[in-house]
């Protein structure tokens, strides 16, 4: 087995494992990069051979009956008996040709990652709010001009107790309903269709907002204010 001889000191990560006490895995299919399958070879160094190749000389190659295309069935967790595969293939996609297993180790050693926290709380309940819809009423003839807005903003299918504690879809959206309201406002606001009217977002009213539960969104409608002459 190939020693770490690298000097730098290993970066200390929880999940990580111990790579020094496992063996190379040879001639087995790792990563599949523009037509080519990536493996360490007999002499532990990073090599890549094309797909027709790899069918017949490598191991843990498989293909979908529906497509024919290749994937890599279970060779990373067969292989690479790790607690969090994360740093695997974090290391397989900065490994160049020509590399050892040295490499492959030291590289490994160095990973940093981070889980991506889940949103909280409001951020998690909305899940989209997608683009601002401007509509004329079909008297209005004014392309330089709009009657309403309409927005919807989605939010999560099923039910859950650490954001919504025990209030339904419903009394949630209500209680958080100023919240929600100055968040699709800021959408409208960034939005650059809306800047070609030359009006500033206080104008905009309020018209309705209706839950949708079986289409798990929000259906906001703004119309302009009556603003009155001087």
């Amino acid at each position: 087995m190939d020693s770490n001889n690298n000097s730098a000191a290993p970066i200390i990560s929880k999940g990580k494992s111990d790579l020094t006490k496992m063996d190379c895995p040879i001639n087995i299919a790792l990563r599949n990069i523009k037509s080519r399958i990536c493996y360490f070879n007999e002499n532990k160094i990073w090599c890549s051979m094309s797909i027709e190749d790899a069918e017949h000389y490598l191991k843990g190659i498989s293909k979908y009956e529906k497509n024919n295309q290749l994937y890599m069935s279970t060779s990373l967790r067969e292989y690479f008996n790790v607690s969090n595969i994360v740093y695997i293939l974090i290391t397989i996609s900065k490994m160049s040709e020509g590399d050892s297993w040295s490499k492959f180790i030291e590289i490994y050693n160095q990973v940093e990652y981070k889980q991506r926290e889940k949103p909280k709380n409001l951020n998690r309940f909305i899940t989209k709010i997608n683009r601002p819809v401007f509509e004329r009423f079909p008297e209005n003839t004014n392309q330089k001009t709009f009657d309403m807005i309409r927005i919807d903003v989605n939010v999560i299918t099923n039910h859950i107790p650490e954001i919504m504690g025990n209030l339904s879809f419903s009394q949630y959206i209500r209680s958080h309903s100023k919240e929600i309201k100055k968040l699709v406002l800021c959408k409208i606001e960034k939005s650059i269709q809306f800047h070609t009217y030359g009006i500033p977002i206080t104008f905009l009213k309020l018209e309705s907002a209706i839950y949708h539960r079986n289409l798990s969104l929000i259906e906001f409608v703004f119309t302009l204010k009556e603003i009155p002459n001087k």
